[in-house]
């Protein structure tokens, strides 16, 4: 170990114990065992490089261990240095990115070439690699078409991680890169779950059998708001127009309405379902009007009635943030129309203030952490939900007289918005977007080391102060 340049002797010499006794190690074949021969020495001189040599070795083993019956990837490791010194780097630097490799050996063919696993793909790159893989399969086996779904995620998520472990990109990118792979696989599921039940029943009166039309997927929450992260779910709401209970034009008719919930279902299925390759995204469907209680999808029509006359206050706050994000661009039209003239609706002052501050004790009672001594990133006191729900406070009280406050749905724009609007003045506008972006920078490094997202209370002390100055200036006190 020393002469390989690893000081931490005592660290290391449990580590390399425990790594040989491991039943994955100790059933090596001969070949397998011969490349660990080769590689192990190499590994332990990179890790001994790193700042913290004894945790970057503890991650590099577990990995190898996961990959151990696999030669290929070991032979990979010891013929190919870059892959190597790319894999001991990433391990290095975040736990997540370690378990992610080891969770999906496949993601080690990423390492082979540092030029593209820095460099995320664009909108346009993302649907090009999508189609590629999926051209490569039999995409009426729903195993495969949820494995390639699955694999593009984990393949392209990594190479954000990557770039962002690396400062090869900033934290706004970071989210948008997440929100395109996410936006990219929910058109692809949507796509191949119109085809499927398009196969079966038939398409609506007036659909086209090879297109998703008169259906759209909203996007709420992190996805609405272009604010993902690793990890994030997905709050999604199906809208459909149509007469709900005209049939379908199948060999097994069923009515317009039942044709749009089997659609819904089988997105949930390929996004959702838990297979060998993991699940592609958790969903959340509870946004959608009257909740989990709900039909799972809605007519447009009775999408504005709810929103217009039945929502509760927390429901605009959350349409804020929702956008279309696939599908029908004739129900997005509609879609934009009804939110646009939902929040632009008058409201009372006082009653909004109320509504919105007891929405945000709810919160923090439900989901603030009060670990001792920790600062909650996002719900504590001067946090990333304050911040949010005094934008969403703006624009529900002021969209009426600023149309304009309806355009975007992140939170960074609208901060931008409620200034021009004079809902803020341009300082504070540019002093909470600051914080907003540390924030969720902070949250990000902390899910990429997989802990929780808090930090030493005395840290931000005096910013997190500031931003309850102008809660309470704002949306006053009880």
């Amino acid at each position: 170990l020393q002469a390989l340049g690893f000081s931490a002797t005592e660290a290391a010499l449990p580590l390399l114990e425990t790594f040989r006794q491991s039943h994955p190690i100790r059933r090596l074949t001969p070949r397998g065992e011969s490349e660990l021969q080769r590689l192990l020495p190499e590994l332990v001189r990179s890790a001994a490089q790193t700042e913290h040599p004894p945790q970057t070795l503890e991650r590099v083993l577990r990995l190898i261990e996961a990959i151990a019956s696999r030669n290929v990837y070991l032979t990979l490791l010891a013929e190919k240095p870059s892959a190597r010194e790319q894999l001991v780097k990433l391990c290095a630097a975040s736990p997540w990115i370690a378990h992610a490799i080891a969770h999906t050996p496949l993601l080690l063919d990423e390492l082979i070439d540092p030029r593209t696993l820095y460099r995320p793909l664009t909108r346009d790159e993302l649907r090009q690699d999508l189609a590629r893989r999926l051209d490569a399969i039999d995409t009426d086996d729903m195993e495969q078409l949820m494995s390639v779904l699955r694999r593009f995620k984990q393949a392209n998520v990594l190479r954000v991680a990557a770039a962002d472990v690396s400062g090869a990109i900033p934290l706004m990118v970071v989210s948008d890169y997440l929100t395109y792979i996410a936006e990219t696989a929910v058109e692809s599921a949507l796509q191949h779950a119109w085809r499927l039940t398009a196969a079966r029943h038939g398409v609506p009166p007036g659909a086209e059998p090879d297109s998703p039309s008169h259906f759209a997927v909203i996007a709420y929450g992190k996805l609405g708001g272009l604010e993902l992260g690793y990890g994030s779910d997905l709050d999604l709401v199906f809208l459909y127009e149509g007469e709900g209970e005209a049939l379908t034009d199948g060999d097994k008719p069923v009515a317009v309405a039942e044709f749009f919930t089997r659609l819904g279902k089988r997105i949930i299925h390929l996004l959702a379902t838990n297979t060998p390759d993991g699940i592609l995204y958790e969903t959340d469907l509870r946004l959608r009007p009257s909740g989990s209680s709900g039909l799972l999808v809605s007519r447009i029509e009775a999408f504005a009635t709810y929103q217009m006359h039945e929502a509760w206050t927390w429901e605009q706050q959350a349409l804020v943030k929702a956008r279309f994000i696939a599908g029908d661009t004739a129900i997005a039209e509609q879609f934009t129309h009804v939110r646009r003239q939902s929040l632009c609706r008058v409201r009372d002052g006082k009653a909004l203030q109320q509504d919105v501050r007891d929405m945000r004790e709810k919160m923090r009672e439900a989901l603030g952490k009060r670990e001792a001594g920790q600062f909650g990133l996002k719900q504590d006191a001067g946090g990333i939900v304050d911040i949010e729900f005094l934008v969403q406070f703006g624009v529900l009280l002021r969209a009426h007289a600023c149309v304009a406050l309806t355009e975007w749905t992140d939170v960074v724009r609208l901060l931008e918005s409620l200034a021009v609007a004079g809902f803020l003045a341009p300082e504070d506008a540019a002093f909470l977007k600051q914080s907003y972006c540390l924030y969720r920078d902070r949250a990000h490094r902390a899910a990429l080391q997989e802990i929780p997202a808090q930090v030493p209370q005395d840290e931000f002390q005096s910013r997190r102060a500031r931003i309850r100055q102008l809660w309470d200036s704002i949306m006053g006190t009880p």
